[in-house]
């Protein structure tokens, strides 16, 4: 799911749960303005698929580092990060609070 600032959904794609959300990022048809930024945890990390991204749309994919990652955004990434990372948890957990916790 894209998020945008204001906690408006701007893109989601469902996949079952067994999908690596990288793997689901890369299967997704992102429409989205060039220049603009992505934001994402540590699960969305991926050297190559950033630069891909950058390259064919122009956007800039700013995955959280593993502690062991050698290219450690700056402290002021990271401040930024977690702050963009609240907005989406918020609508997150908006959406699972509606969704039925059981199929028959």
């Amino acid at each position: 799911m894209i998020v945008s600032e204001n906690g408006v959904i701007v893109e989601f794609f469902i996949t079952p749960a067994s999908c690596a959300d990288i793997s689901a990022l890369k299967q997704m048809n992102i429409d989205l303005p060039e220049h603009e930024v992505l934001y994402g945890d540590r699960a969305y990390s991926s050297a190559s698929f950033e630069a891909e991204l950058q390259e064919q749309a122009n956007i800039a994919l700013v995955p959280q580092r593993k502690r062991a990652a050698k290219n450690q955004h700056p402290g002021y990434l990271k401040f930024l990060q977690a702050s963009k990372r609240k907005v989406f948890e918020a609508v997150f957990s908006q959406i699972a609070r509606i969704m039925p916790r059981f199929f028959v």
